[in-house]
């Protein structure tokens, strides 16, 4: 049991980081880019498709060269992936957004 100690909390963290986006990204999406409520559901439904189109990958991936390896492969693509969702919001914003408000 204490061996699964340190995978249980890396997973409970990166799920943790996930959720806490999921409730503010609609807002943002919808209140703050102006856009309908249609995209809204595209995004949000993004990240489930996602999920459900990587989860066999990662599985045969971790089946197949080891559970630590694979946490440290997920860790570096949600870190790659975090870093380049920053990077949008380090640019001004679209002149047409700016427009709407």
């Amino acid at each position: 049991m204490a061996a699964l100690l340190p995978i249980m909390a890396v997973v409970f963290v990166v799920y943790l980081i996930i959720g806490l986006a999921m409730p503010v990204l609609p807002l943002h999406v919808h209140q703050g880019l102006g856009l309908s409520t249609f995209v809204v559901g595209l995004v949000a439904g993004i990240q489930f498709a996602a999920a459900l189109i990587s989860r066999p990958w990662a599985g045969h991936y971790a089946d197949s060269r080891g559970a630590k390896r694979a946490v440290i492969t997920g860790l570096l693509v949600a870190f790659a992936t975090g870093c380049s969702t920053c990077r949008p919001s380090a640019s001004p914003p679209h002149p047409e957004s700016r427009s709407r408000s």
